[in-house]
């Protein structure tokens, strides 16, 4: 019973749309008619600036992380049951029942997993992220191989017996789903027509 419980409050929490509602109040927009048609960070970034985006990317990240740490009130150790709450919750973040079934692509909430179950992990992605935003200025790569980098570093720790293999299923399961997520902007990659971090989009 305490998993259905964990599952329900995860979803539920993942689902806020916290970028929907920050473009409403803020811009008077709905961000999903602008840019990528996306609830989260990344396009609030492009449509109303980086002090929202910012503010977005840590409401999301926190949604992750309260989920893990309601897991953690129910079923004090055991990681499973966190990781279960981690991953219902990007589930509900990219199809969130509060703004029809359309969200965002996770990375934001899965990011603020691993940091509530691996900070190594966030650590390691966090740096990837700057580098590659700072060297390229895709957020989109750099999304992408965030999450590779946590993954990657959840697998040596957990080598080193340093690391459960909960957190290494789990940070997997979120490299594959921000990896699928962004096939599109994959594809832009390739063709050399993905935006840019910095470059906004005309919201008039």
């Amino acid at each position: 019973m305490n998993y259905l419980l964990i599952a329900v409050i995860s979803y539920l929490l993942g689902s806020i749309p916290f970028g929907l509602l920050i473009g409403r109040m803020v811009g008077g927009i709905d961000v999903r008619s602008y840019g990528s048609k996306r609830t989260g960070a990344t396009n609030v970034l492009r449509t109303l600036g980086p002090r929202y985006g910012g503010l977005v990317f840590v409401l999301d990240a926190l949604k992750g992380i309260a989920a893990i740490w309601a897991a953690r009130w129910l079923m004090p150790d055991n990681a499973w049951a966190m990781v279960m709450a981690a991953t219902i919750a990007v589930v509900g973040h990219i199809y969130p029942i509060f703004a029809g079934f359309h969200g965002g692509r996770g990375v934001a909430t899965g990011l603020g997993g691993v940091l509530g179950l691996f900070p190594w992990g966030f650590l390691a992605a966090a740096l990837v992220w700057w580098a590659v935003v700072l060297l390229t200025r895709y957020v989109s790569l750099a999304s992408i191989l965030a999450s590779i980098a946590a993954a990657i570093t959840a697998g040596v720790f957990f080598m080193l017996d340093q690391s459960h293999i909960a957190i290494v299923t789990y940070c997997a399961l979120i490299a594959l789903a921000v990896v699928v997520s962004h096939r599109d902007n994959i594809t832009r990659l390739r063709n050399g027509t993905e935006s840019k971090f910095g470059q906004r989009v005309s919201v008039e």
